[in-house]
């Protein structure tokens, strides 16, 4: 897939990433507000619903790392990653992340921060 196809479907993917959990999420807000006691009620009412959001909490964590540590992108990039996944979720944050991964790479060429450029003088 051409380096443009695959940033489009990112930024898409965001979008997405961004309607689907708010898709659920307004419903339950405008029933019952931001009762936050009742949130740790059902985030924690059987196993299973642990088990996910603590899967996402650690998905978030390690996408906020992959951001901020391994200077893919850029610091400013980085933050709008950060707001989307506290905001939102790694839904958002992952694709977000990636399309700014590719973008990089449509603009101009890559170069992992960890090695270095060969010196093309002489």
């Amino acid at each position: 897939m051409q380096q443009k196809h695959l940033a489009f479907v990112f930024a898409a993917s965001t979008v997405v990433g961004v309607v689907i959990p708010y898709a659920a999420l307004v419903p339950f807000l405008l029933d019952h507000g931001l009762d936050l006691g009742r949130i740790a009620d059902e985030i924690t009412a059987t196993r299973l619903s642990a088990f996910a959001w603590l899967d996402v909490l650690v998905s978030a964590v390690v996408l906020l790392l992959a951001a901020f540590g391994t200077g893919w992108i850029s610091t400013g990039r980085a933050l709008w990653v950060t707001l989307a996944t506290c905001l939102v979720g790694v839904s958002a944050g992952l694709p977000l992340f990636f399309w700014f991964l590719v973008g990089n790479r449509v603009s101009g060429p890559v170069v992992h921060p960890c090695r270095s450029v060969p010196d093309r003088q002489g």
